[in-house]
């Protein structure tokens, strides 16, 4: 994949429950139970898959930053249509300098400065990361386990936390919260030349992660910071005109 898809690819999870101790007046306090994680890969799955973030529509807002040769500050707006839409749009100081696209069966990257459009079938984007539809994609975003990935021999690592698999010729790694309210922390993807691709949460005050850190194997990041979760967003748009004199090239590039 070509530098500028990589940057722009970004391709919810659970509020903070506080376990608070119980006064009894003349007891002194205990302290309440604490469910255990279970103990084997399938039912850890089975509880993962059925925490899904309930909406139809979905509107995002980030603080985002691009960290390579130089340091960029932009804003980046998410429209979630339910396994129908993903829509991404990138800009500066109201100047829009990037715009994306993904629908069930493909995905359009439309980059203003270079007046090109890159287009991909959602396929060939599962060599980037082996999620099998929109709603997994989706999923990366809000913290979620995607689902596609679940028929994957999952090995289950209490001690660290973490589930492994392998898929095709890469490695990957999820690493969770070390106990309740469950959470994923970060996901890993080793590639067969050895870098890694991570995405990484940090959970606070909002049921989707409010910092994302998305590290590119070549060690550029970026950095997204939640500054508005509008679920159920009502009338959200999903503009995508393509101006004639845009080139058109693939967005998958061995």
């Amino acid at each position: 994949m070509g530098k500028t898809s990589l940057n722009l690819l970004l391709v919810g999870g659970l509020s903070f429950l506080l376990f608070l101790l119980t006064a009894c007046p003349r007891k002194g306090r205990r302290a309440v139970a604490v469910t255990p994680l279970p103990s084997t890969a399938a039912a850890l799955l089975d509880e993962l898959a059925a925490d899904q973030l309930s909406y139809t529509t979905l509107a995002l807002q980030y603080k985002a930053t691009f960290i390579g040769e130089r340091r960029q500050n932009f804003t980046l707006r998410v429209h979630i249509l339910r396994d129908s839409l993903l829509w991404l749009s990138a800009g500066l100081l109201g100047l829009e300098g990037a715009r994306a696209l993904v629908r069930p069966d493909s995905a359009f990257l439309m980059q203003r400065l270079e007046k090109t459009l890159y287009y991909a079938a959602l396929d060939t984007l599962r060599q980037l990361f082996p999620a099998y539809t929109l709603s997994d994609l989706a999923n990366l975003l809000l913290g979620r386990w995607p689902t596609g990935l679940s028929h994957l021999p999952w090995t289950w690592d209490a001690q660290s936390a973490t589930l492994s698999a392998p898929y095709q010729q890469t490695y990957v790694r999820a690493t969770l919260t070390p106990n309740r309210p469950l959470h994923l922390l970060q996901w890993e993807i080793t590639l067969p030349t050895g870098p890694t691709l991570s995405l990484a949460y940090e959970w606070h005050d909002q049921p989707i992660p409010t910092h994302i850190t998305l590290t590119l194997p070549s060690e550029k990041k970026i950095l997204l910071q939640l500054s508005d979760f509008n679920p159920h967003a009502p009338d959200l748009s999903f503009a995508f005109r393509v101006p004639p004199d845009y080139k058109r090239r693939p967005l998958w590039v061995k």
